[in-house]
């Protein structure tokens, strides 16, 4: 995992807003820098789901919240990191946390 962007990996976008949920964009592409941007006219909750060959598919979500009289000073942005595949029996352990985290304790445990 090098944390490079990533070209060429589909994103899609789907806003859920008073129990229903309407496709913001499907398939949209990450450029050569691996930057999406995807405008966004509404407030809610956003769930983002990307994938690319030879990656595991992730997803997040985000809040949005803009003041509709500012909405020009609104630009949310979200990093959604992807790890490449794994080889059968392979694990790996990604983390990622705001800016301030409050705590970064790890636990792992393993059975025989």
């Amino acid at each position: 995992m090098t944390n490079d962007p990533i070209k060429n990996v589909t994103a899609s976008v789907i806003l859920t807003k008073d129990d229903s949920q309407q496709k913001v964009a499907e398939g949209a592409t990450t450029d050569e820098n691996g930057k999406l941007k995807i405008p966004i006219t509404e407030n809610g909750h956003y769930v983002v789901k990307v994938e690319g060959n030879g990656y595991i598919a992730a997803q997040k979500s985000m809040d949005v919240s803009c003041d509709i009289a500012r909405c020009g000073d609104c630009v949310p942005t979200m990093l959604v990191p992807l790890s490449p595949l794994l080889p059968a029996g392979a694990l790996r352990l990604t983390m990622s946390w705001g800016e301030k985290p409050l705590d970064l304790d790890v636990y792992a445990q393993q059975k025989n």
